[in-house]
Parts: structure tokens; sequence; C-alpha cells
């Protein structure tokens, strides 16, 4: 699913035409199906994502959740960074150089850095 989510948020619609429909809302479909397949484990009430296949560590319940969870947020069109929706469309982002005896080379290198 996070790769089809991946993919589908590239083609850039929201909706995959269908013949003689008006379209398939892919983000609310993929939404739906991931919630319906999460689990909860009864001991503790957290809900995770598994696969009974062990095939490419499909049954480790925290690799397969991460991924759910990743292909979720794409699903409902939010890239979070530091905690907040990215925009919509990347802002160029500019950081004044590092002091010359600063340990911190990062900004001097990074120039120009993109959100979203």
């Amino acid at each position: 699913m996070n790769v089809l989510t991946k993919a589908l948020a590239a083609y850039g619609q929201s909706r995959i035409p269908v013949k003689g429909e008006a379209g398939l809302d892919w983000r609310a479909e993929v939404t739906k199906k991931l919630l319906n397949l999460q689990q909860v484990d009864p001991a503790t009430g957290h809900g995770y994502w598994t696969n009974d296949a062990g095939r490419w560590m499909e049954n480790d319940r925290v690799l397969v959740t991460s991924y759910a969870v990743l292909a979720l947020q794409i699903a409902a069109g939010s890239r979070l960074l530091c905690g907040k929706p990215a925009r919509a469309t990347p802002q160029p982002v500019r950081f004044r150089p590092a002091h010359p005896h600063s340990r911190t080379r990062f900004s001097r290198r990074a120039g120009l850095l993109f959100r979203g």
C-alpha cells in the first residue's frame, strides 16, 4: 500500500478515472482499506498492522505498521514536517551562512532547502 499511495500521489489527481463513473477517490478508498485492516493488541489496546505471510518481513508489526502509517499520511494529502503539515507547494527556505568558527556547517552547504 505504501508504494501504491506514493505512485498515486505522484499521479497528482485525487480521483482515478473509471469508465462510466465520476471516478474513484483513491485517497478515501486507501484510508478505508487500511483502517479495516488495522488490528488491536488485546493486552495493550494499541493498533498495528501485519500480514500473516512472512514474505519480505510482512509479519513484523513494527515494519508493517510504519509503512501503513506512511500510506495513511500520503493518502491524507499531507506530509508532516516538524509536526506541522507542509505547504502544498514547496517554499524556498534560505539559511544564513554559519559563523566560520561554528561547528555547524549544514546550513552553509545546504544553501537552499525546500519544505514539502
